[in-house]
C-alpha cells in the first residue's frame, strides 16, 4: 500500500515537472530561435560548445538510440544549428559540433 505522503510527494513533482516543460516551451517559442523545439534544445546543450562530440556519446547522454537522434540531427543540419563530419581516420564515426 502506498502511503499518502509518497502519493502527495509524487503528484508535487509531477506537476512541477509539467510546469519547468511548460516554462521551457515558452522561452523557445518567445527567444530569438523560434525554429527549434524543445527536444533540439536538449540536444544542442548536449552537443555542447566545447568539442566535435560523436554520435553515440551524444545518444547516450541524452538516453536515446543513435538513430532516433539521427532524425533530429537531420533536422537541425538543414536549420543550420550543427555541422556533422566523418572521422579521417574511422569513416563509420561522424562528430557533430554547433
Amino acid at each position: 500500500m502506498v502511503n499518502k505522503n509518497t502519493t502527495t510527494l509524487n503528484r508535487l513533482l509531477v506537476n512541477l515537472f509539467n510546469e519547468v516543460l511548460e516554462a521551457e516551451s515558452k522561452a523557445v517559442i518567445t527567444g530569438d530561435f523560434v525554429d527549434i523545439s524543445n527536444n533540439d534544445m536538449h540536444i544542442i546543450d548536449a552537443i555542447g560548445v566545447d568539442e566535435a562530440k560523436n554520435m553515440s556519446a551524444i545518444a547516450a547522454k541524452l538516453m536515446v538510440t543513435v538513430g532516433t537522434l539521427t532524425v533530429n540531427m537531420n533536422s537541425l543540419e538543414k536549420k543550420g544549428y550543427i555541422e556533422r563530419k566523418r572521422s579521417s581516420e574511422d569513416k563509420r564515426m561522424v562528430y557533430v559540433t554547433l
